[in-house]
């Protein structure tokens, strides 16, 4: 995760980060927010050097981190599974659309779908993962 001295992307809901793949060798350069469900992604040939131009625009490294993730198909929905190093194990239940007034269904449908793995809304976690990385070096 990247941040600009004049730019608040600290915000906990805006992120600018690059991601490296492995094995699959993909790069992204990825923008989170500032809407929790907004995420623009785009394909990089080199994250080294990706990082070095952001470096000279003035941008700083805040946030690295190593994350392990497996993702299941079931219908039109596919659950992720992440386990991140010092943090933990997260689950999340989605679906893609382009149809904005479809959101409010398949929020139900997904609710229930969690449900049938034994999760509750105890269990829902509203904050990213850069806010919950930078929560837990700062304790």
């Amino acid at each position: 995760y990247m941040e600009h001295d004049n730019t608040e992307f600290s915000a906990p809901t805006i992120s600018l980060c690059i991601r490296k793949m492995h094995p699959a060798g993909i790069n992204l350069l990825i923008v989170k927010g500032p809407d929790l469900s907004q995420c623009e992604a785009v394909r990089i040939e080199d994250a080294e050097k990706t990082v070095s131009i952001f470096t000279t625009l003035g941008y700083h490294c805040i946030l690295n981190y190593t994350k392990s993730r497996e993702i299941y198909f079931l219908d039109k929905f596919h659950i992720t599974i992440d386990k991140l190093d010092k943090l933990g194990s997260f689950a999340e239940f989605a679906i893609m659309t382009d149809d904005p007034s479809k959101l409010p269904l398949y929020i139900d449908q997904l609710r229930h779908l969690a449900t049938k793995f034994g999760f509750t809304d105890k269990n829902l976690e509203k904050k990213n993962y850069k806010t919950l990385m930078l929560n837990n070096l700062k304790s």
